[in-house]
C-alpha cells in the first residue's frame, strides 16, 4: 500500500516518505478494527480518540482478519475483511456501507495484501480451502469474485501469512506457516497450483504466526519470523537454502512453554527507534520485545509491558505510529478496549499502556492506515522537469 507523510508500519519496519503531492482518505482514520460486526476506524490525538468511520454490519459476524489498500485504485483506501466465509472489501472514504466486492465462499485462514503481480494494484491473497490463493486488483470495483492464481492443494487451512519480498528480487512474496515449514509462494512467477518457492527446514509440527522484518543485519532486506516449538525463530530466504538442513532457523528467543500457546500473537516494526526491527509477541499476560539484530540466539526478552491483563484477553495485535510522534506504537485488543504501548517512549519494564480507547468490543483483527500518494501525472512530471530545467539554466 502506498503510504504519504507519516510513518507506515510496513514489513521492513518504519520507513518515511515526503508529504509532497500527497492527499489524506476523506476520512480521519489512523487505525481500524474489525469490532461487534463492523469495521471500525479511529482518529487518535491528545484531544481526539473518537470513532471516525465505520461500515455497514458485516455479514457473517465480526470479521476475523483485516487488510488496508486501494484495492479499486480510486485513489481512496479500502478495508478488506475475512467474514463469513468470505473477502468483503468496503470504501474506506464513506461510511455506514455495505461491501462494493466479495470473493466466493471458502474456509478461510489469514488474508495478507500486496502487490503480488506487480501491475501496481493493491492485490489481497489469503489461505482458504487448503490452498494460497490471490485476487489481483483489475483497477476498479468490477473484479471477479474468483481467485486469480493458486498454489498447490496441501489440505491446510492456517493462519499467520505474512508479505514481503523475502529473496529479493523486487516481487512481493508471500509467507505461510504450514506442513511444519515456513513456505513461500511467488505468485508474480509461478504458474496457478505451484509448489512453494522456498521452503524452512522441517521441524516444528506446531510451527505457526509468521511475520515479515529486517531483523537481522539492517539493510533493508526482509527476513521471515515465526513462532515454533516454544520460541520465536528468524529465517533469511535471502541466503539460505530452500528445504535443506541449512534452511533451519538463523535466531531463535529464549524457550518458553508459553509460546506457542494459545493468545500468542505476534507483530513487527523498529519500535525503539534504534533502526533495526524487532518482534513483538504477546505471551504469559504480557507483550514482550526481541530484537534479533543486536541479541544472541536463545537471548531473553527486552521490554515488556504490564502483567495485568490475562491472556484470552488479548485477541489482535499490530504495529505502527497512532500517536504521530514519529515512533512506532504497539497496539492490541484488550478486554474490548483498543490499547497503546510506546516501547521507545516506556522504558520502563512493566510499562502501562498510554491509550485506552472507550470500550467497543474485542477487535479480532486490527490494521494501521496509511494516506495514499497519488501517481503524478505525466504533465506533472513535464511541469517539473521544465521548472528543474529554468533553474538550472539561471545557476549557469
Amino acid at each position: 500500500m502506498k503510504s504519504c507523510g507519516n510513518y507506515f508500519a510496513g514489513a521492513a519496519g518504519a520507513i518515511f516518505f515526503s508529504a509532497f503531492m500527497c492527499t489524506s482518505t476523506a476520512l480521519a482514520v489512523k487505525v481500524v478494527a474489525t469490532q461487534a460486526d463492523r469495521i471500525r476506524g479511529y482518529e487518535f490525538t491528545a484531544s481526539n480518540q473518537a470513532e471516525t468511520y465505520y461500515s455497514g454490519f458485516t455479514a457473517g459476524g465480526t470479521g476475523t482478519d483485516i487488510e488496508v489498500g486501494d484495492y479499486d485504485a480510486d485513489g481512496d483506501n479500502d478495508y478488506a475483511i475475512v467474514a463469513g466465509g468470505r473477502i468483503r472489501i468496503y470504501d474506506g472514504s464513506v461510511n455506514g456501507e455495505g461491501p462494493y466486492w466479495e470473493s466466493y465462499a471458502y474456509e478461510f485462514g489469514d488474508m495478507v495484501s500486496g502487490d503480488f503481480n506487480n501491475d501496481g494494484n493493491d492485490d489481497l491473497a489469503a489461505s482458504a480451502s487448503g490452498r494460497l490463493r490471490a485476487w489481483y486488483s483489475p483497477g476498479s470495483k468490477s473484479q471477479e469474485a474468483g481467485e486469480d492464481w493458486w498454489g498447490a492443494d496441501y489440505g491446510e487451512t492456517v493462519k499467520g501469512l505474512s508479505a514481503g519480498d523475502f529473496d529479493s528480487d523486487g516481487s512481493t512474496d508471500i509467507a505461510v506457516p504450514i506442513g511444519g515449514r515456513v513456505r513461500i509462494w511467488q505468485p508474480n512467477t509461478q504458474a496457478g497450483g505451484a509448489w512453494d518457492h522456498w521452503a524452512g527446514y522441517d521441524y516444528w509440527p506446531d510451527l505457526g504466526i509468521t511475520v515479515a522484518g529486517d531483523f537481522l543485519h539492517n539493510d533493508g532486506e526482509l527476513e521471515v519470523a515465526a513462532l515454533a516449538a516454544g520460541r520465536v525463530r528468524v529465517w533469511d530466504p535471502d541466503t539460505q537454502p530452500g528445504g535443506g538442513n541449512d534452511s533451519g532457523e538463523v535466531w531463535w528467543s529464549e524457550s518458553s512453554s508459553e509460546l506457542g500457546a494459545s493468545g500468542t500473537i505476534l507483530a513487527a516494526g523498529d519500535f525503539n527507534g534504534d533502526g533495526n526491527d524487532e518482534i513483538a509477541a504477546h505471551y504469559g499476560f504480557r507483550i514482550r520485545n526481541y530484537e534479533p539484530a543486536t541479541q544472541a540466539g536463545g537471548s531473553a526478552h527486552g521490554w515488556y509491558s504490564t502483567d495485568s491483563y490475562y491472556p484470552s484477553d488479548f485477541t489482535a495485535i499490530a504495529a505502527g505510529d497512532i500517536d504521530g510522534d514519529e515512533h512506532l506504537d504497539i497496539v492490541a485488543s484488550v478486554g474490548g478496549r483498543l490499547r497503546a504501548w510506546e516501547p521507545n517512549g516506556q522504558t520502563a519494564a512493566g510499562t502501562w499502556d498510554f491509550l485506552d480507547q472507550y470500550a467497543n468490543g474485542d477487535a479480532l483483527a486490527i490494521a494501521f492506515v496509511s494516506p495514499i500518494i497519488p501517481e503524478p501525472s505525466s504533465a506533472l512530471l513535464l511541469t517539473m522537469s521544465t521548472l528543474a530545467w529554468i533553474a538550472i539554466r539561471r545557476r549557469l
